[in-house]
């Protein structure tokens, strides 16, 4: 599902040329490159978010615990971006905003965590993701909210 931030938020079409669109979520693999070459976990298949770093979309990541002045999603405003570090990494939000519990043999959201997107027009976004699931429990269907900031 490919996503942009105009017109209050839509879904793209599929594969839309590269200026339509500032991130998707997809199914990728992620190379733990730690792990040995012939280790079954160096490439693992994960659900995730990839930004549209080929439109000059930027992000930086907010998770408690983790970085400095630390601010809440709901409290976050434009005047916190400044000190935050942003970069083109296309997997600055990737998968791990979401963990699996063993025990429930479920996903679960990482409640201090969100992201902070930059568009090509020098935007800014605060973003969340908020479940994993539908209303059927159905995984892989994620809901998010985000707010121009």
């Amino acid at each position: 599902m490919y996503f942009s931030f105009n017109n209050g938020g839509t879904i793209v079409q599929q594969a839309p040329p590269k200026n339509d669109w500032d991130f998707v979520f997809t199914k990728y693999t992620h190379v733990y490159y730690d792990e040995p070459l012939t280790s079954p976990f160096r490439y693992y298949p994960v659900t995730g978010v990839i930004i549209n770093f080929w439109n000059d979309v930027s992000g930086s990541v907010a998770k408690k615990d983790s970085t400095p002045d630390y601010v809440p999603f709901m409290d976050f405003a434009y005047g916190h971006v400044y000190p935050m570090p942003f970069t083109y990494k296309a997997d600055v939000v990737g998968f791990d905003w979401k963990y699996y519990d063993f025990g429930s043999s479920q996903y679960y959201i990482r409640p201090d965590l969100y992201f902070v997107l930059k568009d090509n027009q020098g935007f800014y976004y605060k973003l969340r993701m908020v479940d994993f699931y539908d209303h059927s429990g159905n995984k892989g269907t994620v809901t998010f909210e985000y707010q121009r900031i």
